[in-house]
């Protein structure tokens, strides 16, 4: 009978152990074990990213208890998919905050993209602008006839972290330098009388600090990310 009941519970120990549902959560483990749930047709590969972002999300807004399985993660994740009071607004927009937040880093990922050059343009109308030319890099083979165009957005700000400056860009005619390297130009319109667009036009171009958030990469072959 003890025999009985000692190979009963090995097997149960066991099978535990072989089902991802029943794994306890582990933080450093989250991706290999929502692939174990993919492999396992628990979730599909659309609903593995839903539910990472939905466990960074809730990570950082209230802590998962110890000891709970992935089983009750996707039951807890399911019940937050159909809530629509106000008792899950704080965590959907943590939730569209770190998606944003991923997509931009995947994005970084694929190109590197700065402000190489700063100058002054005025049009025939006398209408200014200051012109900046913008370097770009692909880090990753996409197709072989190289980028269309980029979208996002420019932020400049000073040395003391200071906005100044927030523009959509939306870049469609780059210029190939050769197969991973281009540049493009951009006109913001200038106001003297704006005391920030003014800091910017007479600051150097690296007593400025300019990043982007890009929001889509856009290929010859018609596709994007």
């Amino acid at each position: 009978m003890k025999k009985t009941l000692i190979l009963f519970v090995s097997i149960f120990t066991l099978f535990s152990c072989s089902n991802p549902l029943e794994k306890e959560f582990n933080k450093d483990t989250i991706k290999t074990d929502l692939d174990n749930l993919v492999k396992d047709k628990e979730i599909d590969s659309l609903s593995r990213k839903e539910v990472l972002l939905y466990i960074w999300a809730r990570q950082e807004t209230f802590s998962i208890p110890k000891k709970t399985t992935y089983k009750e993660i996707l039951n807890d994740f399911y019940n937050y998919k159909k809530c629509k009071d106000l008792s899950c607004l704080a965590l959907k927009a943590k939730v569209e905050k770190i998606r944003i937040e991923e997509h931009q880093l995947d994005l970084l990922e694929k190109v590197n993209i700065a402000v190489v050059g700063k100058g002054f343009y005025e049009t025939f109308e006398k209408e200014p602008f200051i012109s900046y030319q913008i370097g770009i890099i692909k880090k990753v083979k996409k197709d072989v006839k190289g980028l269309k165009g980029l979208k996002g957005i420019m932020i400049i700000k000073d040395q003391f972290d200071e906005l100044l400056l927030t523009s959509e860009i939306t870049l469609t005619e780059l210029k190939s330098l050769d197969n991973k390297t281009y540049t493009a130009d951009w006109l913001i319109p200038y106001n003297s009388s704006d005391e920030k667009e003014e800091k910017i036009y007479n600051s150097k171009l690296e007593d400025l600090n300019i990043t982007f958030e890009l929001e889509k990469i856009l290929y010859k072959d018609g596709s994007f990310d």
